[in-house]
């Protein structure tokens, strides 16, 4: 049994074939190391579970397989799975930058109030070329106003506190 990583990493994947590897890619990257990382291939009728399996040689690895029940359902799997203290979630056609994860896990180590963290994102068109930053509330304040009208924290970008997720 390893022991508890510091972070759990959940990737919801659903016929992502398309960007899975990439997206895999970013976390086993990262410039943090102590983390787990969990694919919950959703269903999927593509190459989404060969593409994950390949990653199974990284002993953070590991790969849930469920019937198509939609991310939210895929996430919240991953999030039952998980056994870190921190819980992040990228999206199958996502990617994150490299420390990304090192800097999520210092601001809530640093801020042991706060439930959870985002960041603003970046769109990419097919060619890999960024053509939008969408630019998330910042601070307590921001984010939590303007919750009643829309999801506040991108959800790609989101790490928060485990047991607080799992308590509600």
């Amino acid at each position: 049994h390893m022991k508890q990583p510091k972070v759990s990493v959940i990737i919801p994947a659903w016929n992502g074939e398309r960007y899975l590897k990439e997206a895999i890619e970013s976390i086993l990257g990262q410039d943090f190391a102590d983390f787990e990382l969990i694919i919950v291939n959703d269903g999927s009728t593509d190459r989404t579970p060969e593409i994950a399996a390949e990653f199974l040689r990284d002993l953070r690895v590991k790969v849930l397989t469920q019937q198509n029940g939609g991310v939210v359902s895929a996430r919240n799997a991953g999030l039952r799975a998980s056994r870190a203290e921190f819980v992040a979630f990228l999206d199958a056609d996502d990617i994150a930058k490299p420390d990304r994860l090192s800097k999520q896990v210092t601001y809530l180590t640093k801020h042991p109030d706060v439930a959870a963290v985002g960041s603003f994102i970046t769109h990419f068109n097919e060619h890999g070329r960024a053509f939008r930053v969408e630019k998330f509330p910042i601070g307590l304040e921001q984010v939590t106003s303007g919750l009643e009208k829309r999801n506040t924290l991108a959800q790609p970008a989101v790490m928060l506190r485990r047991e607080m997720a799992l308590a509600v």
